[in-house]
Order: C-alpha cells, then structure tokens, then sequence
C-alpha cells in the first residue's frame, strides 16, 4: 500500500474500493453529494441524533427520545411538518402538523380510525366503531353522570354557546 503525506490531485477522478476519512467533514465547493449503495444506507451517530441543516442552520432533527420512542422536531420556530405525497401524478400535502398551533394536526381528506378515537383525558367520551355499530359515548366523573354537548362558537372554551345538551340521568 502506498502512503503520501500530502494532497494528492487526481484530475481524471478517482475510483476506490474503500474510502476512510480520518477526519470530522467530508466538504463540497459545489454541486450535490449523491451517495449510491447496492443495498442499505446506514447512519449511525452514537448520541441517538441526527440533523438536517440549511446554510448551517437545523430545520429538522431526528432523535431517541429515550429507549421506547423516536422524535421528530421541526427546529425552526412554528415551521410545519408537511406529509406529502404522489396522487395520481399530482403533488398534495396529506397532512401538516402546525407548530404554530401547537401541532395541530390538518388532514387533507379523510381519517380512517379502525376500532375507537379516545379523549386524551380521563372520563371524557370516547368514538366508537365496530363492525356491528358506531356510537358516541360520554363519560362523567361516575356512572350515570355523563354528558354530550353540542356547543357554538368554535373554540372549545368557556365562551361557547351550549346548541343541545343530551344527559343521563
């Protein structure tokens, strides 16, 4: 094997079996960096995390959370998360989780739910579907207290007007 202790120019390109860089940066002047592999593209950082940058800037991190779950974190201030995809030929965004409202979720068409949609707090309601019926069930603070309420308004709050209110009794 050969060694060299300086740059070594090769203006016709270089073909190797192998490449290790003993080193932190592989860098670029210009153009695009296109790594082609047979099968797999393995990225492996230790601390768990991985970031896309702009200029210098990370626009998205991908990391472990802890030893049960993944995240994935817009990190420019209220930059949505876009799910896009190919329909027929034609571009659509599917669903965008809005950070500026707190991840507010926007499907572009329909959510397909296979057994129950729960209220994230305990004895709130829950929407229910089976193959033999879909019902919407409210829950009290004990049996029988429960109650579903159709209000107007919009935003889910105090100043909501009540349109209909069905309790038990």
């Amino acid at each position: 094997a050969a060694t060299f202790n300086s740059t070594v120019t090769a203006n016709a390109g270089v073909i190797v079996d192998n490449i290790t860089i003993d080193g932190t940066e592989i860098d670029l002047s210009s153009g695009s960096l296109t790594i082609d592999a047979h099968t797999d593209i393995i990225l492996d950082a230790d601390s768990g995390n991985w970031r896309f940058k702009d200029d210098g800037t990370s626009i998205l991190e991908i990391g472990r959370d802890s030893n049960t779950s993944v995240g994935l974190f817009s990190a420019v201030a209220d930059m949505d998360i876009l799910f896009k995809g190919n329909d027929g030929g034609s571009t659509i965004t599917a669903l965008t989780l809005d950070m500026s409202q707190a991840g507010e979720a926007d499907f572009n068409s329909a959510i397909k739910v296979s057994n129950q949609i729960v209220a994230h707090q305990t004895n709130k309601g829950v929407l229910e579907y089976n193959s033999n019926i879909t019902r919407l069930r409210s829950y009290g603070a004990s049996a029988g207290t429960g109650e579903l309420r159709f209000q107007t308004g919009g935003g889910g709050g105090s100043a909501d007007s009540l349109a209909m209110r069905i309790k038990s009794n």
